[in-house]
């Protein structure tokens, strides 16, 4: 009874007609748009990661990359460049969820605690279960709990945030099962082979790294208002055509 009462406009049946075929038209031609920016935000973080071990490898800066000048890098085994120990077992119950303590697990941020564990800068990595492998990096005092292992370096030999980056983009989980419950350990990425090159170079690749990565966000950040921008469209059109305005 409520809907017999609504007014809408109808036009003659010829009008329907060019209305619909004119509509089915846009409507294709905005969802291929659509499905192009989706495909283009899918890829992102594949072109940003490959970017990233270019850089990592040299191959972006003329005349440092491994080879050309031997004496700036060496091919080391993770193991002699980082230890790694557990994290410290921390259950639910005993975490804070009011507590300013990020807690650290093997997918980054678990919770929050009331005290720390480790100081800023801590580089995490995820020692088991589907995310074994992950690698964050703390901004603040963390607690890691023993779901991650806790690198340890020397600074004077190492950059924390070229390590970090240099970890992230390589295989630690290439020597773990295939079961169900993957794990790594200290002696499965130990020898695992990198090119790491003098602390100078070290820096700057990091902030190579680091620029990809704000620009790709940017980027991202544009492309989703696009999107936006096309799914609103898609919808003033339809309402223009059915109704011969935007219906508020």
């Amino acid at each position: 009874s409520t809907l017999e009462n609504v007014p809408f406009p109808l036009p003659p049946i010829a009008e329907q007609q060019a209305i619909v075929k004119q509509l089915q038209t846009t409507n294709q031609q905005l969802d291929d748009v659509l499905e192009r920016l989706e495909q283009f935000l899918d890829n992102l973080p594949r072109q940003r990661d490959a970017l990233a071990r270019a850089v990592l490898a040299g191959l972006t800066n003329q005349g440092i990359s491994p080879g050309t000048v031997p004496n700036m890098w060496q091919r080391k085994e993770i193991g002699q460049i980082l230890k790694v120990s557990s994290g410290k077992g921390l259950t639910a119950k005993q975490m804070n969820p009011d507590g300013k303590i990020p807690v650290y697990g093997g997918n980054g941020i678990t919770g929050w605690h009331d005290e720390s564990a480790y100081p800023a800068g801590t580089i995490a990595i995820g020692r088991v279960g589907y995310y074994c492998g992950a690698v964050h990096i703390s901004n603040e005092e963390c607690w890691v709990t023993d779901n991650a292992l806790v690198a340890r370096f020397d600074p004077d030999d190492i950059d924390r945030q070229f390590l970090f980056h240099l970890l992230t983009h390589t295989d630690l989980r290439r020597d773990t099962s295939s079961s169900a419950q993957p794990l790594i350990s200290g002696k499965k990425i130990y020898g695992i082979e990198v090119d790491v090159p003098t602390l100078a170079i070290q820096r700057e690749l990091a902030d190579e790294v680091e620029m990809i990565t704000d620009q790709m966000m940017d980027i991202t950040r544009m492309v989703e208002q696009v999107r936006d921008e096309v799914v609103t469209t898609r919808r003033v059109v339809r309402q223009i055509a059915l109704h011969g305005k935007v219906q508020t």
